[in-house]
């Protein structure tokens, strides 16, 4: 199994309200349709937080909302697989509040894990653990 790693609070978000991911290249066709680890990034980035309130404020909700709109009781989850995320398409353009480009990654389908596996992540696409697939596994049930 693979997996990308986001920054929080968008990868918490990818698993509510956040329906397109973005990033400078796209996802390659073959992992279209397919099951990926969502990992929150071990990095905190203060200034992200700021940005996520304003993308969502501009996409007309409050900032209460934007900050309830993750849906999930891990918010704050660090350096850990948080779901299992299904991307339907590459776009260079939307009219998703939560698009910025280059190129967003469309969310077809999301599953939350009931507890947080905490994992070392990588940029790009990366091959996640056996043990800590498993473990994906087992939480989601599933996935295929």
């Amino acid at each position: 199994m693979k997996a990308i790693s986001v920054l929080q609070p968008w990868a918490t978000s990818l698993l509510g309200a956040k329906d397109i991911e973005n990033r400078t290249w796209p996802l390659p066709e073959q992992y279209l349709g397919v099951p990926l680890a969502l990992h929150a990034s071990k990095r905190r980035v203060g200034s992200e937080f700021t940005a996520f309130l304003d993308t969502a404020m501009n996409g007309g909700y409050n900032a209460m909302e934007a900050m309830l709109m993750t849906g999930t009781k891990f918010p704050h989850a660090y350096g850990a697989i948080i779901g299992v995320i299904v991307f339907s398409i590459n776009v260079t353009a939307s009219d998703s509040p939560w698009f910025a480009g280059p190129y967003g990654w469309v969310k077809l389908d999301v599953k939350a894990l009931p507890e947080p596996i905490s994992c070392k992540g990588a940029l790009s696409l990366w091959g996640v653990p056996a043990d800590i697939e498993a473990e994906i596994r087992r939480q989601v049930g599933g996935m295929d």
